[in-house]
């Protein structure tokens, strides 16, 4: 009877997937010269760039809404991407979002150590991992983005979320790196106060896959 009651459930929440019809955009607005990280960003935009995003629903770990945010225009004196997400969502239900980020031109770069997507990323074409390439690199403080912000519309209403500046000891709205970073909202038992980012190790690219921290 049990066994009958989930497969029932289930069947209910996949009834509910369906394409999203309206246009659903993401923006990502990087933080400029005036910002508390701007000693940290000076040639962030020129070393590092956003692939793409991803807006997730998870239930129980799993995915079952998930949509690709794809950048249509940078506006490049507001600092902002816009981005036009497709794919599959359940409507009403909350959701969880992602961003991708590579290097534009060489730099000191880390290992890949994340599920990676060279179609996406660029790195091993562009040879920005190549041991002779970075054998003289060094690290440079101003080669970060900052997120300042991202405002998701057309899921449910207009939704707006800061990020953690450099205010906060922890600075967790910097991006030093290429990799995936996932979004992670205030922790009130932690007294996080603000939105931050995390590292994330699996990219899901549908639904029914499972979500995978760094």
């Amino acid at each position: 009877m049990r066994f009958s009651t989930k497969i029932a459930a289930l069947l209910v929440l996949f009834a509910l997937i369906q394409p999203i019809h309206g246009i659903v955009t993401m923006k990502v607005v990087l933080g400029g010269p005036n910002d508390s990280c701007a000693k940290y960003t000076k040639k962030g935009h020129e070393f590092l760039k956003i692939t793409h995003g991803r807006i997730m629903q998870q239930t129980g770990g799993v995915i079952v809404g998930n949509m690709l945010c794809t950048p249509k225009t940078f506006d490049e004196a507001k600092l902002t991407y816009t981005m036009v997400c497709d794919g599959v969502s359940i409507p009403g239900m909350g959701y969880l979002f992602m961003l991708a980020v590579t290097a534009r031109k060489q730099m000191l770069s880390g290992p890949i150590d994340y599920h990676y997507n060279e179609k996406m990323m660029g790195l091993v074409e562009n040879k920005f991992l190549d041991a002779e390439n970075l054998k003289n690199q060094q690290f440079d403080h101003e080669q970060h983005l900052f997120i300042k912000a991202v405002e998701i519309e057309g899921i449910r209403k207009s939704e707006y979320f800061l990020y953690e500046d450099c205010g906060s000891v922890k600075m967790r709205g910097l991006i030093a790196d290429h990799g995936l970073y996932f979004m992670l909202g205030p922790d009130d038992k932690k007294n996080e106060p603000k939105n931050h980012l995390s590292r994330m190790y699996y990219e899901p690219y549908g639904i029914n896959e499972h979500m995978v921290m760094n």
